[in-house]
């Protein structure tokens, strides 16, 4: 006892407080709904470096986040994605 005092502390669980999880099966069906992207916002600038530039005209700036690539308009703050999965 002496050598593991926490001993004496351990209850056994009681079977009414114990919840089981089951997990749903598995469907490989495409989801039904789609999601949209309205707007990016963050740029991540700590340990990346000459990721952002400025685009053929200018007033857009071209940039990454995440697996996106983005050019807004830096005066209507409007924005133009390219990426996998987005039409």
């Amino acid at each position: 006892m002496a050598v593991k005092p926490w001993i004496g502390a351990l209850v056994a669980p009681n079977k009414s407080i114990i919840y089981f999880y089951v997990e749903p099966a598995n469907d490989p069906s495409a989801p039904t709904k789609k999601l949209t992207l309205s707007f990016v916002n963050g740029f991540k600038v700590e340990d990346s470096r000459q990721n952002m530039f400025w685009g053929k005209n200018p007033d857009e700036i071209v940039y990454c986040a995440a697996a996106l690539g983005i050019v807004m308009n830096a005066n209507t703050l409007n924005q133009r994605y390219m990426g996998d999965g987005l039409s």
